[in-house]
């Protein structure tokens, strides 16, 4: 297999990697509204609308194994109510989540949140 075909066979499971995530937040909204609610809030392509200001969170650029991303540190936005706010929102989407053009997730020891502009 070329180098080229890897990168095409990269690019289908990363394709099919996010599909499956819309589809699971699409069916999580779905059973929220269902079930009382969700500080979610579907918008037209199924990816869930910060109900919060992000620009309002101390974020600084970092570099990881795939790339630039932005880091922001709990220890760093304390008593900061926008970050809180993408704690919860984080909480209630799994720990991952797509939205408004970033991956936005939550780091496994819960002291910082990572997003990463999408391709």
């Amino acid at each position: 297999m070329s180098d080229g075909d890897l990168k095409i066979l990269a690019e289908d499971i990363i394709d099919y990697c996010n599909a499956e995530e819309a589809v699971y937040v699409a069916l999580r909204l779905r059973i929220e509204k269902l079930f009382g609610g969700s500080p979610l809030k579907a918008t037209t392509t199924g990816s869930p609308k910060l109900s919060f200001d992000a620009s309002k969170i101390q974020w600084k650029k970092a570099e990881g194994g795939k790339g630039p991303f932005e880091i922001a540190e709990k220890k760093a936005n304390t008593g900061n109510a926008d970050y809180a706010a993408l704690e919860q929102f984080l909480e209630n989407a799994g720990g991952r989540v797509s939205s408004e053009g970033y991956f936005i997730w939550q780091f496994p020891k819960k002291d910082a949140i990572g997003k990463k502009l999408k391709k």
